[in-house]
Order: structure tokens, then sequence, then C-alpha cells
């Protein structure tokens, strides 16, 4: 071993050795200086913890990650707004979960899902849980409208979709522009929509960047040439007026891109909780008669409760438990 050292301590002296004589040359060169990577200290720590906390209680349901990083950007200033900064809040995260110090039940990842269904215990169980929670009433029956609510990301899916889900609506996220195939199925639906006299219509929430103003373009063409589906689409946010109004944080456009030329861009992402339900509920309420829908909801209820009676009636639960038995119903 003895010699190998000998020999690694050399060459490492003759080459600082002929660093410096380089330096001593040209008096413009300089060594590379080793640089250390800033650690954040305990207190800047704890206060990245307690702002995710303090965001994360903001809201009713699951987020992404993805989001919660741009909020402690954007509104919080607790992190950098850099990839590598968002990485390092993942790890931060699974260190967080895993002491208890964040719940697990947090964050929602809209990416991954489970395909299949379990199934119910036995007739009577499926049906009164049918009847509790799965039964709703078309409150757009009777409407000139057909409308779902499209976004851009998955990272405002999970606060979107039970906004949606309030007024019986569909979101769909296109992830960017949305594929052929995926447009082929929205197409089927809405030029069924419209055999019924209803017009189709898009509710869109995108970035407000080169690409993000260019895709609800996109996705109206493509419907119209590919697939001969006619469909308005009306643009939620993120708007001009919108950033000017909330003073919402940007960024620098990223320029050399499709689309208009804009000289500041914002993330959809950055939108509270509050500010996406006030964006979606407005153009909702704009295309249907609210003291309607209230009727429908009153007339859905009575009818929820209504099937949960004739479920537990004697003579009806004999018959689904004799169905779960295998016996033979007349």
């Amino acid at each position: 071993m003895e010699p190998f050292v000998k020999l690694n301590i050399f060459k490492v002296s003759k080459s600082l050795s002929t660093a410096s004589e380089l330096a001593m040359n040209n008096p413009k060169a300089s060594l590379p200086i080793a640089t250390k990577r800033k650690r954040r200290t305990k207190a800047e720590l704890l206060h990245l913890l307690q702002s995710s906390i303090n965001c994360l209680g903001e809201y009713n349901e699951r987020i992404t990650i993805r989001h919660l990083f741009y909020r402690l950007a954007n509104d919080f200033g607790a992190i950098d707004k850099t990839e590598k900064a968002y990485n390092n809040l993942r790890s931060l995260l699974t260190k967080w979960r895993r002491s208890g110090q964040i719940s697990m039940s947090s964050f929602i990842d809209g990416t991954r899902w489970h395909y299949g269904f379990e199934g119910y215990s036995n007739a009577t169980e499926g049906m009164i849980l049918l009847a509790r929670q799965q039964y709703r009433l078309n409150l757009w029956q009777g409407t000139d409208r057909y409308v779902e609510i499209w976004v851009e990301k998955d990272a405002v899916a999970s606060i979107i979709t039970p906004i949606a889900s309030d007024w019986n609506l569909k979101t769909f996220v296109t992830r960017g522009d949305a594929s052929i195939s995926s447009l082929h199925d929205a197409a089927e639906t809405f030029k069924r929509a419209s055999e019924t006299g209803r017009k189709p219509t898009i509710i869109y929430l995108g970035d407000y960047d080169e690409v993000g103003l260019d895709i609800p373009r996109v996705i109206q063409r493509n419907l119209l040439q590919d697939h001969d589906a006619e469909v308005e689409l009306i643009r939620a946010g993120v708007t001009r007026e919108q950033i000017d109004l909330w003073s919402l944080p940007t960024r620098p456009p990223k320029g050399g891109m499709r689309g208009d030329a804009i000289d500041k861009a914002v993330e959809l992402d950055v939108l509270r909780p509050d500010q996406l339900r006030q964006l979606v509920v407005s153009h909702i309420e704009g295309m249907i008669d609210t003291e309607m829908i209230e009727r429908m909801r009153v007339i859905e209820q009575a009818e929820r409760e209504a099937f949960n009676d004739i479920i537990w009636q004697p003579a009806n639960r004999e018959k689904l438990n004799s169905a779960w038995e295998g016996a033979n119903l007349p």
C-alpha cells in the first residue's frame, strides 16, 4: 500500500505545481475554488415545516406535492422556485410524514391509480351504498348545455374535481395537449349532447404562458378537424386580468415557443383553492338557473332517502338476502 500512497501524493503535488506555474504565467488564470453546498439551518427547516403545515391547513381536500411547492414558493416565501428545491422538498416531506409531523393522507398522486372494483359484501350492502353515495340526479337535464371542466395540470385536479362534482360535472386533465384518443372519446360524448339539442361547453383552466394560451385553440381545432365535434371553450383562468387583480406571482416567459407573445407568465398552480372555486362556480352559475338547481338537489336528497327506506323494508331485505344466498327469486 505504501508505494501506492506515495505515488498518489506525487501526482497530486505535480498537478498543483503545474497549476501554480500556469497561474504565474497567466495572471488571469485562477485555480478552481471548491464550493460547499449551503445547508438549511434548523430555524429554516422549522420555518419550512411550519409553512407546509399552515398551507395544508387551508385545504379540506388532498393536494399534490407540486401544488404545495408552488404555494410555499409564491405565497409563503419559504422555498426557492427551482426544480432542485422541489426535489429537496419531496425528500423532506417523506421524512416529515414518516415522523408523523405531517399526515400521510395530506397528498394525492394523480398520476397513479388502481384499476378494477372490489365489489360489495352482499346485495343489501351494495344497494344501500349505491343509494346513499352514488345515486345522483342529473342536475343539467332540461338545460341547453352539456358542460365539462378541463384543466391543464394534475396539480389542481384534486381541488377542481370536488367543485365540479358538487354541480354534477366531470373533470378532465389534459396534461398539456390532450391526446388524439382522449379527444376522440370526448368528441363522441359532445356529439351525443349536440344531437339532443345541448351545446357542448368546456370550462378551461391552464397556465398563462405561450403554450398554456395555445392549448385551448389546439383542443378546439382538433376536436373539429379530427372528430367533427364543435365545442365552445371558455377560458376561466389564468387570464391577464386575474394576474393584475390578484397580484399573482409571475415568471419570465420561456420564449421561442408557439402561441401568443407575452411579457410575463403565471402558472395555474399558484391560484389558491378559494380563487379556483370562484372561477369555476362563477362560470357555472352563468350557464344555469341556480334556483332550479336547488330544487333538484332537494328532489335528489328525497329520492336517496326513499331508496334507503325501500331497501330497509323487511320484504325487500329478505329478497336481497335470498339473492345473496343464491336462492331462486320469483
